[in-house]
């Protein structure tokens, strides 16, 4: 059984993850899960990086959380929903077009 690459989670990622937390994934066009796995991380990833952010908010009684995280829910907790979802919903772009070049690259497909 081979052991999945730990993720190292960029601040996109981190923003994307506070994305979920704040909105779900009900106005996207995949599930939660769908776009972790896109992101290259596995769904217990992801569900964790929720956590955090739901730690931060007071919203849970989980011990810990990251620094990035906290650093990501500090600059951004108190901006209005509507700004917010644009920085998310770009910060969800920029890494499936990143996505969407690696495969090119690794397949040689040329633009």
């Amino acid at each position: 059984m081979s052991q999945q690459k730990r993720h190292q989670w960029t601040e996109d990622d981190e923003i994307i993850g506070f994305y979920l937390y704040r909105f779900g994934d009900k106005d996207l066009p995949f599930t939660k899960q769908e776009l972790a796995t896109m992101l290259g991380m596995g769904w217990n990833s992801m569900s964790l990086k929720i956590a955090n952010f739901a730690t931060l908010d007071d919203a849970t009684t989980m011990d810990g959380y990251s620094h990035q995280a906290k650093r990501i829910y500090e600059r951004f907790k108190d901006m209005p929903d509507d700004e917010f979802m644009l920085i998310g919903i770009e910060a969800m772009k920029r890494r499936i077009d990143n996505l969407l070049l690696l495969i090119k690259d690794k397949r040689g497909i040329g633009c």
